[in-house]
């Protein structure tokens, strides 16, 4: 049926406005029943149409449909009053979008209707300070800074205080993007103070380490809905993110395709996605993909590394996969230690749901500690709990390789609880294995869909009758009220993926 348009009705008070929206007639019902009743299409939820009938007011919106229209004073009543009352409610409910006055917030919204759009902070970029630059500049201690969507390209954004940045569009759509310039590019550094970073992507930095975000000298750093790629960094390592004698939170983050290249300054290989250095980290929903690490001779990890006495890691909802460690020596002796997770150096660890898959060593003939999860010192402790490592594999000729899912060295203070291992290389533990007590498991994962050559478009959510399936701990809980599966989609944190 043509539907004929019907003029947009704005009706406004005070700092609100709303719309009321008539899709039109339906042509079949040419705007007159059989008892000339008037058809006003209001946009109701079912699409039938309301009647207001001068006698029967045929189309009255009855449950049956079939003969609304007769002459009667019931069917007039019907018609009339039930049409009108039925059309003019539904038109109210579905057409009358109305403005509801909240605190404004910075995310390109009006949220409290006055015509104006994140005008809460007087640090809006690009709209009071054309840069991100020049809004930390001029921002006092306490700010809050709103970017609105775009890409923008500004390095170095050096700050020491109490400042919030958010972008507005979210990490999708706020963009800080380094690859048109050249030279050492780091975009945060953040040295002491208390700072939240919220909805960027950032991207292709190129420096010693923390070219996406340096945390260092004591401060305390948030990051919420991130998007850390393309970073390239060397010496320190942590391309995407370093963290030194400070404390970071992370939350919803993605952090991918970022590199770590060797050298000469410092012939460890580092994480090119996060390094820790004495510090305290929190990771809650953090997915790590494709990271690569390349050195001449010894690598400590590609994905993530935690080190130093003070170094603290604690991740829930962690996703570890399709990360690279590559040595390139004609003859490497001291090897990789990890790809995935290191812990080493008397830092503690402990990992709630977490799933480590596909990662790979490339050893060009030396030998391989771990690939998965490595934890070495005698001082270093971790606790593991509903997490599966499967799939970690060394490809190319390789020396010594002692365990593909959990290799554990010279310390024994660490539990597993209702882990899993499988198809890793060589061995799932090289330690004595703890499966069979505490729930844990040695069984295929089950995933949904890992047959993309790119790890980032896997699917690493659980396949119906996987046996990872409500096999976590028990006092754990999934957001249905189950107990939770093992692996990075178990435990109240799945919700949040």
């Amino acid at each position: 049926m043509t539907r004929l348009a019907w003029p947009m009705i704005v009706l406004a008070t005070a700092g609100c406005s709303a719309l009321l929206d008539f899709d039109g007639l339906e042509g079949g019902d040419s705007g007159v029943g059989v008892d000339s009743g008037v058809v006003m299409d209001a946009g109701l939820d079912a699409g039938s149409d309301a009647a207001i009938g001068d006698d029967a007011g045929t189309d009255a919106g009855t449950d049956a449909g079939a003969d609304a229209g007769t002459e009667t004073d019931a069917g007039s009543d019907a018609g009339s009053d039930a049409g009108m009352d039925a059309g003019m409610d539904a038109g109210m409910d579905a057409g009358f979008d109305a403005c509801v006055s909240t605190p404004e917030v910075c995310d390109g919204v009006d949220n409290d209707c006055d015509g104006m759009v994140d005008e809460h902070t007087p640090y809006v970029v690009p709209t009071d300070f054309t840069t991100i630059g020049a809004a930390i500049a001029a921002a006092p201690n306490g700010s809050e800074i709103c970017v609105q969507p775009g890409t923008y390209i500004e390095s170095n954004l050096i700050m020491g205080r109490v400042l919030t940045i958010i972008g507005a569009g979210g990490s999708a759509a706020t963009i800080v993007d380094v690859s048109a310039l050249t030279g050492t590019q780091r975009i945060f550094d953040i040295s002491g103070g208390t700072v939240e970073l919220r909805g960027f992507t950032l991207a292709n930095g190129n420096c010693g380490g923390g070219c996406g975000v340096q945390a260092r000298d004591g401060a305390n750093v948030e990051i919420r809905d991130m998007d850390l790629h393309g970073h390239q960094g060397y010496v320190d390592g942590g391309s995407a993110i370093l963290v030194a004698s400070s404390s970071l939170d992370v939350y919803d983050t993605v952090i991918h395709d970022n590199t770590c290249e060797f050298n000469v300054a410092d012939p460890v290989g580092h994480a090119a996605g996060l390094r820790v250095r004495v510090s305290t980290v929190n990771l809650y929903n953090v997915a790590f993909y494709n990271n690569v690490t390349t050195n001449v001779d010894d690598i400590r990890s590609a994905a993530i590394e935690v080190g130093g006495t003070s170094g603290v890691l604690t991740a829930e909802n962690l996703i570890v996969a399709g990360n690279t460690a590559r040595l390139t020596a004609a003859a490497p002796t001291t090897g990789i230690y990890s790809v995935g997770v290191y812990v080493g150096v008397g830092a503690r660890a402990t990992i709630t749901n977490a799933t480590i898959y596909g990662n790979v060593a490339v050893p060009a003939g030396g030998p391989v500690f771990g690939v998965g999860f490595r934890a070495e010192r005698v001082d270093t402790v971790f606790a593991l709990v509903n997490v599966t490592s499967s799939g970690n594999q060394v490809s190319g000729p390789a020396g010594t390789v002692s365990a593909g899912g959990y290799s554990i060295a010279n310390t024994t203070s660490y539990t597993f609880d209702n882990c899993n291992a499988f198809d890793n290389h060589t061995a799932n533990y090289d330690v004595t294995s703890p499966t069979g007590t505490s729930g844990n498991i040695e069984v295929d994962p089950r995933f949904t869909d890992v047959s993309s050559a790119d790890p980032e478009m896997w699917d690493l959510t659980l396949m119906t009758g996987s046996l990872l399936i409500d096999a976590g701990l028990s006092s754990i809980l999934d957001p249905d009220g189950s107990t939770s599966d093992i692996g990075a989609y178990g435990g109240p944190g799945a919700a949040n993926w």
